[in-house]
């Protein structure tokens, strides 16, 4: 497979921060690769390296793309008063700027005229490459297959939604059919049915692709290659057959630094010995047989020096392993469950909670440790009207609800979705008793006093105004919810009202224990903090003595910690969130969209360490892979008539 694009000792920074650091790498002709990180590690950087929009500070990108190179960005705008028709017009006008010069040349060789042969036939070449033949009939397949086949050619870019006019571009682009193709998020924006048409669009075109993405699925159907942009070392690694080849070199990886890490323990230790036991050892105490005494002392030394050398040795190997040693292999992440370690809350409009949200620090981070909050009953009986979730409903079964809008003929359902096995990653243990997401409540039960049904989070009749119609909610220990519904039902702001962040107009809220939100949006806190005085931020003692805490998770290294918390990227700072939270014990956890910004190796690990949380699981999430493995309950919450935000 012939080399087509090559970066070759990349460097670049962006206002004094460097974000790659002298990257090679190589791609093939006809592949697809997916490039992977956490968010502001590089990923869309790259790309437009590649893309030719941003250049280098140093070394040199080279791409060998006769068939032209086509870039869809993130965040590009399209003109308003453009038409989709124009805008598709747009996007061929190589395909047809080649084909107005393909006729004219073939007039000229009609009329006898053969000096432009050689260009035509080059010309041709390059057309039929690009599939200049099929354009139409290209364009019409990728409307229709991405949800815009009724669209008006004559609607202008200005009538088009947000969603619509990414869909618009990626049509265009995708109809132009360059030779080498780059994608940065294709996957935004679109339903089930666009994904699944992309996913097979991608795999059958010729050419080479490279696609940005977060979406597992996405990488696991598309991509044969896929380069992990690491944002600590500023490097890009390789990873060969997909993303499962991906997945299965990492856990190798991990293995690989396990047996590093116990073989230098191994020959530590042994040195240590080896150094402890030869340094007492004598020469045998034998006895002189002809009284020379020189000959007995000659002797002698010689054992002893041979000692010598030997405790010498092994002091200098083990000095070697020492100056050199292998650090300890991160700890699997684990969320702790704190049944009953406090009590329980409520609130009120007008009423004044044990501990008010507008008490809490402003510059703490996510995941906090929470107030000690005061004693009180929980009722769990007088559900009000509006969408409901009844505790500890059994997988499978649905959940009928009572609406503010049923009267009026708005009513609607919760389904609680069927198991779903889980999916075998290959190198990862599974724990077959226990899929990822299900409910824990047989196991939770025993740790409450009585077998009671132990709810954890209790929300009656709770509204805020142009964001969450009237709802009422419960979440008992060990259960799992997923809150689904379209942008701007309510979902964030029902996991903030739940965390005591936001004060509901109406309703009221019980909860027991301390609760953990991990917000969409990482909290940056005080950017002067040290990252590690804002992972011991709320804690007892001095932040140096948290240091080996948070380096035992791996999330960071140890030159990391005097990193002030303004110099890191999302992704960084979402993992600063996420080891407070993890740290920490909770009775239940709220996690609003905890996939975004985070690598996708890391992703799977927090999944695997919430299979086995015990406490209540809260979780609003678009990712596919996620809600594909889901075996708890669905909650579908409806967008207000006047949604503000969502």
């Amino acid at each position: 497979m012939p080399t087509q694009i090559t970066a070759h000792a990349v460097s670049k920074s962006f206002h004094g921060r460097l974000v790659l650091d002298e990257i090679t790498c190589s791609l093939g002709a006809g592949e697809r690769t997916g490039i992977v990180g956490e968010n502001g590690s590089g990923k869309s950087t790259l790309l437009r390296l590649i893309a030719g929009r941003e250049a280098p500070d140093r070394g040199e990108i080279i791409v060998d793309a006769a068939g032209g190179i086509g870039y869809l960005a993130q965040d590009e705008q399209l003109p308003a008063r453009l038409t989709v028709q124009q805008i598709i017009d747009r996007a061929l006008r190589d395909l047809r700027r080649i084909e107005t010069r393909m006729r004219h040349l073939e007039a000229g060789m009609a009329a006898g005229d053969d000096s432009g042969l050689t260009e035509y036939g080059d010309l041709t070449t390059i057309f039929e490459l690009r599939g200049g033949y099929d354009a139409d009939a290209r364009v019409e397949r990728a409307l229709h297959g991405l949800g815009l086949g009724l669209v008006s050619r004559e609607r202008t870019v200005a009538g088009l939604s947000g969603g619509e006019q990414v869909r618009l571009r990626l049509a265009a682009l995708l109809a132009a059919a360059p030779e080498v193709l780059l994608l940065d998020e294709p996957t935004n924006h679109l339903d089930d049915n666009a994904l699944t048409w992309l996913e097979d669009h991608l795999r059958t075109r010729r050419g080479t692709t490279v696609a940005v993405s977060h979406d597992r699925v996405f990488l696991e159907r598309v991509t044969t290659t896929l380069l992990e942009v690491d944002a600590d070392r500023r490097r890009v690694t390789r990873y060969g057959n997909g993303y499962r080849g991906f997945l299965t070199e990492k856990t190798a990886a991990r293995q690989r630094w396990t047996q590093a890490y116990t073989q230098w323990q191994s020959d530590t230790e042994r040195l240590r010995e080896t150094i402890a036991t030869t340094a007492r050892r004598v020469a045998p105490g034998r006895a002189m047989k002809d009284n020379n005494k020189m000959a007995y002392d000659r002797a002698g030394g010689r054992v002893q020096q041979s000692l010598a050398g030997r405790v010498r040795n092994a002091e200098e190997r083990l000095r070697r392993l020492l100056d050199d040693p292998v650090p300890p292999p991160p700890e699997p992440l684990r969320f702790t469950n704190s049944l009953w370690t406090a009590g329980a809350q409520g609130t009120a409009p007008g009423t004044r909670p044990a501990v008010s949200p507008d008490r809490a620090d402003p510059g703490a981070l996510d995941g906090a440790p929470g107030p000690g909050l005061e004693p009180a009953p929980i009722d769990v009986s007088g559900r009000g009207q509006g969408d409901t979730f009844e505790p500890r409903s059994e997988v499978g079964k649905t959940m009928h609800v009572a609406s503010a809008e049923k009267a009026h003929g708005g009513g609607h359902e919760k389904t609680a979705k069927p198991g779903y096995p889980r999916e075998d990653v290959p190198g990862r243990a599974q724990n077959s008793s226990n899929n990822a997401y299900g409910n824990a409540s047989d196991r939770v039960t025993r740790m409450v006093p009585g077998g009671a049904c132990g709810v954890v989070l209790h929300a009656t009749d709770i509204s805020v105004a142009n964001r969450l119609t009237s709802t009422s909610f419960a979440v008992a220990a060990g259960e799992r919810v997923l809150i689904t519904g379209p942008n701007g039902a309510g979902k964030t702001t029902l996991l903030r009202v739940l965390a005591g962040e936001l004060e509901p107009d109406s309703g009221t809220i019980t909860r027991r224990g301390r609760i953990g939100y991990l917000a969409q949006e990482p909290r940056t806190g005080d950017p002067g903090r040290t990252l590690l005085a804002a992972f011991a931020h709320g804690r007892r003692g001095v932040a140096d003595e948290h240091a080996e805490r948070l380096l035992a998770l791996g999330l960071f290294s140890r030159e990391q910690l005097t990193t002030r918390v303004g110099e890191l990227s999302t992704g960084q700072r979402q993992r600063l969130a996420l080891a407070r939270l993890v740290t920490e014990p909770t009775a239940a956890l709220l996690l609003d969209e905890p996939t975004n910004h985070l690598s996708p190796g890391l992703v799977e690990d927090l999944e695997t360490a919430l299979s086995h949380y015990a406490g209540a699981l809260v979780i609003v999430s678009h990712d596919r892979r996620l809600r594909s493995r889901w075996q708890g309950a669905l909650l579908t919450l409806r967008a207000p008539s006047h949604a503000g935000v969502p």
